[in-house]
């Protein structure tokens, strides 16, 4: 018990940021899901990679 107590600290920002990087990470799988684009934000038409993403097109 004595070490939860002098770790509290820690243990608080360990997990506020844990909070953080899974709501950035939640965040950017919502967007790249809604507008179809895996995640680069560019357009589909210059993307070298589209097929893979798209089939042939």
């Amino acid at each position: 018990m004595s070490l939860l107590i002098n770790n509290l600290g820690t243990i608080i920002v360990g997990a506020i940021l844990l909070v953080i990087i899974v709501s950035i990470l939640y965040s950017t799988l919502k967007k790249s899901g809604k507008n179809g684009t895996g995640g680069c934000g560019c357009g589909c038409s210059s993307c070298p990679g589209s097929s893979m993403c798209h089939g042939k097109m």
